[in-house]
């Protein structure tokens, strides 16, 4: 082979490879980069733009499969302001990119816009916008954010996204789903919206499985039918519990829901569906609280549980905390020694491997398991105190 084929070859087997993926320093001073968008405009697909403390006042457009990380350098997590009151503060408009661990806050209009397909909102708060989030596209994955004092927490469009481990709590309205459907909402907190907690307008197909929707002027509000709504709690909503004009199911032939009044069977407002098998003692998996409710529980001998890893541990946990890491291969047997008649608060950085550690608790005998939505993160924004 002579020497311009060889180059030819070596060329054309180099591209089938991609070079690995580059991480971009974004902080205040001594970084790369001081502005976010000049370190996304900087990077190529794959990328990630790790972003320190600080507030970045700008409107972050991603356009392509970046990820975008916040880190908390010292000063709490960066905190992104929309410069431009009539836009959003991040907008994706991409497919498989990420932000996460990012504080957003007084968006004049939305906080976040997530278009594309296979996107990932995780561990950011988001407070203080008429918008906080709205999603449309495809197989999304918004899990353990909090949202917090918006207009309107979440708006969901599209089809085939998660909504998994977040707290909603003080909005107007905290999650309205709209258009599309095939969407699985899970183990949320919906506290205290001064409307509707969460609302289904248009579109079927979707899954609402052990959210605890509590505390609002009303609790779910279907206006769609061909959704199932199993293992959720709905009491204790000052005006009614559910509501649903639609066509829908409301238990899956063993395990239905939780209302404020109880009986062998439930006729849902509105229409006429009925929950054949509402639940008066928790059946539906572990009970989800919010930062403030977590620390009652530790007043009350209540032990919190860390699943995070040692070194984040290390880095700051709630007082009297044991730390047992879910990711080791020791977690079940650790976590065996454990008296399975106590009580036990489980939390991590945002809420996500709290989920897998509940499972397994469950799966292990544990009846009495508290988990705290939104993490760390939001026992560090309610201002609650961290030991090291």
């Amino acid at each position: 082979m002579n020497a311009s084929g060889l180059v030819i070859m070596l060329i054309l087997i180099s591209s089938c490879y991609p070079s690995s993926a580059a991480t971009l320093n974004v902080c205040a001073e001594g970084c790369p980069y001081s502005r976010i968008n000049e370190a996304i405009f900087s990077a190529s697909p794959g990328d990630t733009v790790l972003v320190s403390s600080g507030t970045y006042r700008e409107v972050v457009e991603i356009h392509e499969n970046v990820s975008l990380q916040g880190q908390d350098s010292g000063q709490g997590r960066p905190v992104i302001q929309a410069a431009d009151g009539l836009r959003p503060a991040v907008m994706i408009r991409a497919s498989g990119a990420s932000l996460d661990g990012f504080s957003i806050a007084n968006a004049g209009g939305i906080g976040v816009v997530v278009e594309g397909d296979g996107n990932t909102v995780r561990g950011n708060g988001i407070s203080s916008s008429r918008l906080g989030l709205a999603a449309a596209g495809q197989n999304h994955r918004i899990t353990g954010n909090v949202l917090r004092g918006n207009d309107l927490g979440l708006l969901l469009e599209g089809e085939g996204s998660l909504v998994r481990g977040n707290l909603l709590a003080e909005n107007g309205q905290s999650l309205l789903i709209r258009f599309g459907g095939e969407h699985t909402v899970e183990s949320n907190l919906v506290e205290y919206s001064r409307d509707v907690g969460v609302a289904l307008v248009e579109g079927g197909g979707n899954l609402l499985i052990n959210n605890t929707i509590v505390r609002n002027r009303d609790g779910l509000v279907l206006m769609s039918s061909g959704n199932l709504v199993v293992g959720n709690d709905l009491s204790n909503n000052s005006n009614q519990s559910a509501f649903d004009s639609g066509s829908n199911r409301w238990d899956d032939g063993s395990l239905g829901n939780h209302y404020v009044v109880s009986g062998s069977t439930y006729a849902v407002p509105g229409g006429e569906n009925v929950d054949r098998h509402p639940w008066t003692v928790r059946q539906a998996g572990s009970q989800l609280v919010d930062a403030l409710k977590a620390a009652e529980l530790i007043r009350s001998g209540v032990v919190p549980i860390d699943v995070r890893t040692g070194q984040e541990y290390h880095l700051g946990h709630l007082p009297s905390a044991k730390n047992i890491d879910i990711m080791a291969p020791d977690f079940v047997s650790r976590a065996g020694q454990l008296d399975r008649e106590g009580r036990y608060l489980v939390y991590c950085r945002t809420g996500q491997r709290s989920l897998q550690a509940d499972a397994i608790l469950q799966e292990l005998g544990f009846s009495s398991i508290y988990l705290m939505v939104g993490g760390i993160f939001e026992w560090d924004s309610e201002g609650l105190p961290l030991a090291s």
